[in-house]
């Protein structure tokens, strides 16, 4: 290990056994740039953290082993000192920079604490201008106390003190070996809507008034894709408004409904392909209630077989709607919802589904009776179970 680092490692009882080599080391080199000592004079250009020792405590520090040297604060002087300070990683760095004339040397120490380095410095400084400067005794004429020198942090592993011109050793970190838990993925409970596209699928029962003379029970399947929204939803206040369009497309059935008639019954069947646009959405209960408005359509077949009377037959005719929905949905466990829906349905199709009377048969205008036919306003209501995907 250099001469510097026994330095910086010894206490002051040893530092008389530290100064032997710390000379051999800096006096060749400080006989070379060294004026006589009745002519030294030097000007200091000391940068430094706030954590370290001022620049009077630094120069304090030289005195300490020599006072034959005058400051000198502009130009002429005869040796040129830069002195900075930094802490590349867990130890601190010191370097020196000495100009006499045109020749330049440099000289780099590390230690453990900011002011071990500073103390260091000082002494490289007290022989570059003295060679016969003492570094075992204090200076007679100087009254000035050196700072008191903090115990130095413990080392890191793997770290050891390193001597001048040898750049300091890095820790070295060890990842040890990680649980289970740790390794598997975070699954996010959040029930709440995130701001990314997302797709789901619902199941639902509900009920018309629209398709038939009488309530009419459908069962429906639904995807929905919905758009990233436009607001930033991590602003979560409730309730808020939304935009944040979906598009649905539905398939709907109905089951089997039927209509008596005089010495018999109809029965009706319904099947559309349903398509759905919800523009926005108004969020409330922190994000787990939604009620979002929505315009939606049917496209589909309406059929009636006749049975039990005269010259039964059955009948199929195309089916069109158009209506406004209020869709609530309930996010009460991620990924699952609940949905509920009101919706005002207007027929653009109104089939009518007559049977004629058996004593007209033969006449020129047969008698019918009529058997069902769609409202011109009908109201739809319904449940339904859905999954994010």
């Amino acid at each position: 290990m250099s001469a510097i680092v026994v330095l910086l490692r010894r206490r002051c009882r040893q530092v008389a056994a530290g100064a032997v080599l710390v000379g051999g080391v800096a006096i060749p080199q400080a006989r070379a740039d060294a004026a006589p000592a009745s002519d030294v004079s030097i000007r200091v250009d000391y940068r430094a953290p706030a954590a370290c020792p001022s620049r009077g405590e630094f120069l304090d520090g030289v005195r300490r082993y020599t006072a034959k040297w005058s400051l000198v604060d502009d130009g002429g002087a005869s040796h040129e000192l830069l002195v900075a300070l930094e802490r590349p990683d867990a130890a601190w760095a010191g370097t020196l920079e000495i100009a006499v004339g045109s020749r330049k040397t440099r000289r780099v120490v590390s230690g453990p604490s900011c002011a071990t380095v500073v103390r260091a410095l000082a002494v490289m400084v007290a022989l570059v201008i003295d060679p016969a400067a003492s570094t075992s005794e204090r200076n007679k004429s100087d009254t000035s106390p050196l700072p008191p020198e903090p115990a130095p942090a413990p080392p890191l592993p793997d770290q050891d003190v390193q001597g001048p011109d040898v750049p300091p050793k890095r820790p070295t970190l060890r990842a040890g070996p990680r649980s289970p838990a740790a390794l598997a993925p975070r699954k996010d409970a959040d029930p709440r809507p995130t701001s990314r596209s997302s797709l789901s699928l619902a199941l639902r029962q509900e009920v018309t008034t629209a398709v038939v003379s009488r309530p009419l029970l459908v069962l429906g399947a639904f995807v929905d894709y919905e758009l990233p929204s436009l607001v930033n939803v991590e602003e979560r206040t409730s309730p808020s408004i939304v935009v944040r369009p979906s598009f649905g497309l539905g398939l709907r059935q109905s089951l089997p409904t039927s209509i008596g008639v005089p010495g018999g019954s109809t029965d009706f069947l319904w099947s559309t392909v349903s398509p759905r646009l919800c523009p926005l959405r108004l969020r409330l209960a922190h994000e787990r209630l939604e009620l979002a408005p929505c315009v939606e359509g049917s496209i589909g077949v309406q059929r009636a077989t006749s049975q039990g009377i005269p010259l039964a037959q059955r009948t199929s005719k195309r089916w069109f709607d158009a209506g406004a929905t209020l869709l609530g949905v309930w996010r009460f466990a991620a990924p699952w919802f609940m949905t509920v829906h009101a919706s005002l349905v207007a027929p653009l199709s109104r089939p009518r589904f007559e049977v004629v009377e058996l004593d007209s048969i033969r006449s020129s205008a047969p008698r019918t009776e009529l058997v069902s036919q769609a409202p011109a306003l009908g109201l739809a209501v319904g449940l339904g179970l859905g999954l994010r995907l």
